[in-house]
């Protein structure tokens, strides 16, 4: 690596690894040599990913970034499979040609001399495997045919706005093709899904309304489903969002945000596979496992609770009366709903308890259910206790079967 101010004959400021001599023999083991260097990326964080197609791995440099350090974390192989030829549906690397960073930290590496396209997301612990993959030759994915032509490549390239660039090869004795391709692949990051009442991340409950932020989700202008006999839809503008391979129902999608409810059919416990597709497009999975209980008030501005009380709708609460809050990730109702559904008018109560707390204090929950009319939408009626004290921004959480929600402010009269 070379740092400014660039001058002729200077030496390198660091060097990173140690040349392996002899790259006909079997790969090194030693996390700090390499074979034959294909490319290198670099991270918004500094990471450092350099592909060894010698070695058959992505070796992931970690700051802080010295001189011949070893690598932190090696991706390619199996953790137990030592340097054999790892297949590729257990991760293997064999034959890199290049690689890219999205804005997101997606990596994606292209190998299998430019047959294959696929992807770590954060790619920081040795022996993971694909998040997702393309094959440029036959255009399978993992949820069907890549709606896009795609042919051979050599080069790959990420934009700032994520799209990938994939450069074709020279011809033997002829200049290089005209023919270049930008794909716009879907995008989701675990961090980036989170419930759409309380932003709080996973896991979620059954019947969660959640809220994925990512690239390449949608149009760049916002749809909003419109509801069909009683149910919202399952497809926005050629946005679906997959639960567990089964289209969820989208309340709202747009380039970078798409808002879905998980099925009420999902058992705590079970894992969950989340993946958006946008024109056909599938994005990488996104993996979670289902808890009982994740409840999340919906706000206002992002801290003030949207709050019904005597006084009206906002956020003032008269202190002896009856308030109204509302909230997503509950979990299981009692009787039928199916996700996307609005609430009937005949009431569905959660079937686990919810506990109010104002200030430490306990409130008295009058009814704890769905909220009729809406999808994925609950609503909490309680007492605030005339004992609290008045306040402009007094703590409101809910408690849930062990779980509490994130605080939301309310003003108490």
């Amino acid at each position: 690596m070379f740092q400014p101010p660039f001058v002729q004959t200077m030496r390198p400021a660091l060097v990173l690894g140690q040349p392996d001599a002899d790259t006909c023999r079997a790969p090194s083991p030693e996390p700090n040599r390499f074979g034959i260097l294909r490319g290198i990326a670099v991270g918004s964080d500094g990471t450092v990913f350099v592909s060894d197609s010698g070695s058959r791995r992505v070796a992931v440099f970690r700051p802080p970034i010295s001189t011949f350090m070893a690598a932190t974390a090696i991706l390619g192989q199996d953790s137990t499979a030592g340097f054999e030829v790892v297949p590729f549906e257990r991760g293997g690397l064999n034959g890199s040609i290049d690689l890219a960073v999205g804005p997101m930290g997606d990596l994606w590496v292209l190998h299998n001399f430019g047959g294959l396209l696929a992807t770590y997301f954060d790619a920081r612990t040795t022996g993971q495997r694909w998040d997702h993959w393309i094959n440029l030759a036959t255009r399978k994915q993992p949820d069907g045919d890549f709606p896009l032509p795609l042919g051979t490549a050599r080069r790959l390239k990420s934009a700032p706005d994520g799209s990938l660039w994939l450069f074709p090869p020279r011809d033997m004795g002829s200049p290089v093709s005209s023919q270049i391709t930008r794909l716009r692949i879907p995008v989701l990051t675990q961090k980036g899904i989170v419930n759409a009442a309380s932003y709080a991340e996973a896991p979620f409950a059954p019947g969660t309304l959640v809220t994925a932020f990512g690239l390449h989700l949608g149009s760049r202008t916002g749809t909003h489903g419109a509801v069909e006999q009683g149910t919202f839809p399952s497809t926005l503008n050629g946005t679906t969002v997959l639960v567990n391979g089964k289209p969820a129902p989208l309340l709202y999608a747009r380039n970078d945000q798409v808002t879905f409810q998980l099925p009420f059919s999902l058992e705590p416990g079970q894992p969950v596979s989340i993946r958006a597709q946008n024109g056909g497009v599938s994005s990488p999975a996104v993996n979670f496992t289902l808890a009982r209980s994740s409840p999340g008030v919906f706000s206002a501005d992002g801290s003030r609770a949207a709050a019904i009380s005597p006084l009206g709708q906002g956020n003032t609460l008269a202190r002896g009366q009856w308030a109204t809050v509302f909230a997503s990730g509950l979990g299981a109702v009692e009787g039928e709903i199916r996700e996307g559904q609005l609430a009937p008018s005949e009431l569905r109560p959660t079937r686990q308890a919810v506990e109010v707390y104002i200030e430490g204090v306990l409130c008295q929950t009058l009814f704890a259910g769905l909220a009729p009319g809406l999808a994925g939408v609950y609503q909490v009626n309680f007492l605030v206790p005339e004992r609290l004290a008045a306040s402009s921004a007094a703590r409101l959480v809910l408690l849930q079967g062990g779980e509490v929600s994130r605080p939301v402010l309310v003003t108490l009269r």
